[in-house]
């Protein structure tokens, strides 16, 4: 999912995307627990208390020349009281910058619905 997802001739979609996450999430992927448990350790991008929010960030490049915009993307899950939030987030980035607004969107989307439990 991590770097094979970012070549053009892969395609997966977000619900695939989610799916492979919540297997993930599950220890039902066909790696080792081991392996599952460190990828999840690693995904680990912010916590407090009650909540715990995973993520893995991508970027795939167009060029300039094609007229394109990047495509960025973020996809993981938030942990709270024992449910789980899952979420794949795909955006037109058409200035490098727009690279920092991922995550913080991402987090805002869960925000929104109450997934952090109280919404904003």
């Amino acid at each position: 999912m991590f770097r094979a997802s970012l070549n053009d001739s892969l395609r997966i979609s977000a619900i695939e995307q989610v799916e492979f996450l919540r297997r993930l999430a599950d220890g039902k992927l066909p790696f080792s627990e081991g392996a599952q448990e460190t990828v999840r350790r690693i995904t680990i991008v912010e916590a407090a208390p009650g909540w715990i929010l995973h993520a893995k960030t991508g970027w795939a490049t167009h060029g300039a020349a094609d007229g394109k915009a990047d495509l960025g993307w973020v996809v993981g899950w938030l942990e709270r009281d024992g449910r789980r939030w899952f979420y794949a987030l795909n955006i037109d980035m058409p200035d490098p910058a727009d690279a920092a607004k991922r995550l913080p969107l991402a987090r805002r989307l869960l925000a929104d619905i109450g997934a952090f439990g109280q919404r904003p």
